[in-house]
């Protein structure tokens, strides 16, 4: 009965929107790790830096006439900082919170909520039991807060990350491949199903929930399992772009929002869903294994990988 009702209510887009928090449970889950104080802001400052150097050139390309004083004014915009917790709670009152890449809104977050890990770590039964009071008020419907730092969704994500750090990833295989196997593959083909029918322009049967967006985590997480244990060669060819998913996320949006204009009209709407952001999203790897191979220098600023110093050498 669980499971039909599922089914009935479940579409891809549950699957679209759990990308985001798949992330942010992740990147609890290996920064509470043996935390310490030097691994948070060793961890935090990694990503800042190429998070500030890529909102810094969408903005000047996109937003500003060239660098000028006018820069100065809206570094919240290219920092992404300003409004906290709501839309009416801001930093000093500074008003440009969206980055100016819109998608990389929750590196932002994971840069903040890595600095307070050894903390949330700590007390995070407290916290937990903070952010259910926080989420029940919400009904639990999950929104995308680009313009609100540490919004509760997004810190209920990240800390669930922290909470199963305990958990070996041995531990997630076996229960991905023993336990809920067959509730996985029930969902995720009524999920194509019912997207298929609706079309890409239909809204989903049900507004994807807090619930949702994690279980589309989850789904996220067991097509890499799948992958792994029964596509090995595919699997051990994926793997050396793993670290490009930093890139991906930061540069596909900027490059869409310029090809989507130039495209003709027979590849809008459904189309563009399925042509246009594989073969970006391919050459986007293919540029950051040819940086990571021939200008391995810049991948701390750029990339958001560490490279050995004989490496860099």
């Amino acid at each position: 009965m669980v499971t039909s009702r599922l089914a009935k209510n479940f579409t891809l887009a549950t699957v679209l929107y759990g990308r985001v928090p798949y992330f942010l449970v992740l990147a609890g889950y290996f920064l509470g790790r043996k935390i310490t104080w030097r691994k948070a802001v060793d961890r935090a400052f990694w990503l800042l830096v190429p998070f500030v150097i890529w909102n810094f050139i969408v903005y000047i390309a996109f937003y500003s006439h060239g660098i000028s004083w006018e820069v100065v004014r809206d570094i919240p915009r290219f920092l992404g900082i300003g409004c906290v917790f709501s839309a009416d709670i801001h930093i000093c009152n500074l008003q440009g919170s969206t980055p100016a890449i819109n998608v990389t809104w929750f590196l932002r977050d994971i840069i903040v909520l890595s600095l307070l890990s050894p903390i949330l770590v700590r007390f995070k039964g407290v916290v937990m039991g903070a952010l259910a009071v926080a989420l029940s008020f919400s009904h639990f419907n999950f929104m995308p807060y680009a313009s609100v730092m540490l919004a509760p969704h997004t810190c209920f994500y990240y800390l669930l990350g922290t909470c199963l750090c305990n958990f070996r990833i041995d531990d997630a295989y076996h229960i991905f491949n023993k336990r809920f196997t067959p509730v996985f593959v029930i969902v995720l083909a009524a999920a194509l199903v019912n997207c298929f029918v609706q079309g890409w322009r239909g809204r989903p049967s049900m507004q994807v929930t807090l619930i949702g967006a994690l279980f589309g985590a989850m789904l996220i997480a067991y097509c890499g399992v799948l992958i792994e244990q029964y596509l090995p060669k595919l699997s051990k060819r994926l793997a050396p772009c793993g670290p490009a998913c930093f890139l991906v996320f930061v540069l596909h949006f900027p490059i869409l929002s310029v090809i989507a204009p130039m495209l003709p009209d027979w590849i809008a709407g459904t189309w563009l869903v399925w042509l246009v952001p594989i073969p970006t999203c391919a050459s986007i790897i293919a540029v950051f294994l040819l940086m990571k191979r021939y200008t391995p220098w810049l991948m701390p600023y750029l990339g958001h990988m560490k490279v050995p110093k004989k490496q860099a050498g």
